[in-house]
């Protein structure tokens, strides 16, 4: 506990953003406001991000209002272990919960749809890298009160519909992009997926691990097809499951569920609403395979 309280009150003390600027993120239906950037971080940011990031608009009206300051120097994690996974974590305070990765600290603030961030640059996690995995904690977050969830999945848009290759670190995310082409990406590392109007849409999203956004990448929200978990194999098939199994699947491929206890009946229901639509499998492929043969 005392580790906590170290932490969040060090956060609490932040007064100094690092820089005048702002910039508006888009993610989906959602806008998140980054407030508190120096220059040349916000042209990293737009080099990163390209189309998805632009100037804040006076007046415009955003999702959420991320405030960046500057941490001075220390960790707010032990240094990870080399090979060892990422590490984002949730604490807790009374009445207030705080999130620390190794060179950062996430709270709400004191404004409603507000936080505050608190960032350590080093050479190991540079400061774009810091707001990214950042920002893909808020988007879990929006991705959730608004009724859906977010996945470690790659997305592709084939004849005008989404599909989800879902999975953890070295499942085939990549290699599966590279046989669907030439359908295009709409985030090859993260995906969320929120109802619309009656339907689950996936939003294209600017978090690629190539770390930089074309010009002309693809915008706006697509109808689901399916969300696919991913085996790689000798034959290729879509497997079902009946629905207990399939939930508990999907669920393993959510994203951040440990930094968001808060949250877990809330993502547990919406899953389970999507399973039950049929739109889920695991999609065994092989290396030489054209998918479409079977997702389509």
């Amino acid at each position: 506990m005392l580790a906590d309280l170290e932490a969040d009150g060090r956060l609490r003390g932040l007064d100094r953003p690092l820089g005048p600027e702002s910039r508006d993120l888009v993610l989906g239906q959602r806008t998140v406001r980054i407030a508190g950037l120096a220059a040349p971080l916000a042209a990293d940011l737009g080099r990163r991000w390209g189309p998805f990031l632009g100037a804040s608009a006076a007046g415009q009206a955003s999702s959420l209002v991320l405030r960046v300051y500057e941490a001075g120097p220390g960790p707010w994690l032990e240094p990870p272990v080399p090979g060892a996974a990422y590490r984002l974590e949730a604490r807790n305070e009374p009445g207030r919960r705080i999130v620390v990765s190794h060179h950062f600290a996430l709270a709400r603030d004191a404004d409603p749809g507000a936080w505050r961030l608190g960032v350590t640059a080093t050479r190991d996690e540079p400061l774009p890298r810091i707001l990214e995995n950042a920002t893909r904690f808020l988007a879990a977050r929006l991705a959730l009160d608004d009724g859906g969830f977010a996945l470690h999945a790659a997305a592709v848009l084939h004849d005008g519909e989404a599909h989800l290759f879902a999975g953890p670190s070295g499942a085939g995310k990549t290699t599966a992009v590279r046989l669907a082409r030439p359908a295009r990406s709409l985030g090859d590392d993260f995906a969320m997926v929120v109802p619309v109007r009656g339907r689950w849409m996936a939003p294209a999203l600017p978090f690629d691990n190539s770390e930089r956004i074309a010009p002309d990448a693809l915008r706006g929200m697509f109808p689901v097809s399916g969300i696919w978990r991913l085996a790689q194999a000798g034959e290729t098939r879509v497997e079902r499951f009946p629905a207990s199994v399939a939930i508990a699947s999907l669920l393993g491929c959510a994203a951040f569920p440990w930094a968001l206890p808060e949250a877990a009946e809330a993502l547990l229901a919406h899953v389970t609403r999507y399973v039950a639509e049929g739109r889920f499998g695991r999609f065994h492929f092989a290396l030489d395979a054209d998918p479409w043969r079977h997702l389509a």
